[in-house]
């Protein structure tokens, strides 16, 4: 789970490239828990635990115990919604 914040908090496209990041950069391992000489996990491990973490509904729980904490130290606001920025068009605009 740690693995996938970091894909979600710096806009890895892929599990094939966090693999990358997380080979080369020491933060991201040190925030995985991998030691230096320790080998970084195939993309495909990904995939997998993504549907089994999705089965037993952790990711869920972990979405709405941080989401809860938020909350309690005052950190939401119902002003306004974001994505990402990007910009999206209907059909037909100009």
């Amino acid at each position: 789970m740690r693995a996938m914040l970091l894909q979600v908090l710096y806009s890895i496209r892929s599990e094939r490239l966090l693999v990358e990041q997380i080979s080369y950069n020491l933060l991201f391992r040190w925030f995985v828990g991998l030691a230096i000489e320790d080998p970084v996990w195939n993309h495909s491990v990904f995939s997998k635990n993504r549907d089994r973490l999705m089965t037993f509904d952790a990711v869920t729980e972990l979405f709405n115990t941080t989401v809860e904490m938020a909350a309690s130290k005052g950190l939401l606001s119902g002003e306004h919604f974001s994505v990402d920025g990007s910009l999206i068009q209907g059909v037909g605009q100009p």
